[in-house]
């Protein structure tokens, strides 16, 4: 049997919103391949006991540190204020602003004890869990969305869009960390395969 690691701060249960539910509906799909999951959740939200018993116990938890929690919180504050006054430049966040640490090494850890076919991050701001995969696993980055500036989605917004955006460069390298990348759309498709991403698949 094949297995993977996910590693995610998006849960699957309750599946009540569209990143949820897609999240859930790979890790079906994965199953009925024969491919068994473990989940690296990060910052646990969600039905730990439903996941955990879905998984049959493969779930494992991490947080980000305060200080990762805060930095998170202050850019989001500080990105509404660009955004207030006119200053698109800096809206953009740096790639691993959002990431864990502690993820990470989880993903080391994990991989010191088992073989895993397949490591799979969602979300460019985890992308960084593949910087150490070892050569044997297939390293997949599940997209979710084009981060390449992606405040500008949202024009018309009263209140300025403060949600992870990244310079394209940034977006290039956190692509180049992963053997597969998974876009949601056509259009999604189009864009990673123009900025020179491996092995992009479309997986709606």
């Amino acid at each position: 049997m094949k297995t993977m690691l996910v590693v995610s701060d998006v849960p699957f249960s309750p599946a009540n919103e569209g990143n949820r539910k897609r999240v859930s509906d790979l890790i079906d799909a994965y199953s009925q391949f024969g491919i068994e999951v473990t989940l690296l959740l990060v910052d646990g939200s969600g039905n730990a006991e439903a996941m955990r018993e879905r998984l049959a116990g493969r779930l494992v938890a991490c947080r980000r540190s305060i200080s990762e929690r805060l930095g998170i919180l202050l850019g989001r504050v500080f990105r509404l204020g660009f955004g207030l006054v006119g200053l698109d430049r800096w809206r953009n966040y740096r790639l691993d602003s959002w990431g864990c640490k502690e993820a990470q090494l989880a993903v080391e850890q994990l991989l010191s004890q088992r073989d895993f076919d397949f490591v799979q991050c969602e979300y460019l701001y985890l992308s960084h869990c593949l910087e150490n995969v070892n050569g044997r696993c297939t390293r997949i980055l599940d997209t979710h969305d084009v981060m390449s500036d992606r405040w500008r989605m949202f024009p018309s917004d009263e209140v300025p869009n403060v949600w992870y955006s990244v310079d394209e460069a940034d977006e290039v390298i956190g692509c180049a960390r992963a053997d597969i990348v998974l876009a949601i759309s056509s259009a999604d498709q189009h864009h990673f395969n123009k900025i020179g991403a491996r092995g992009v698949g479309l997986c709606d």
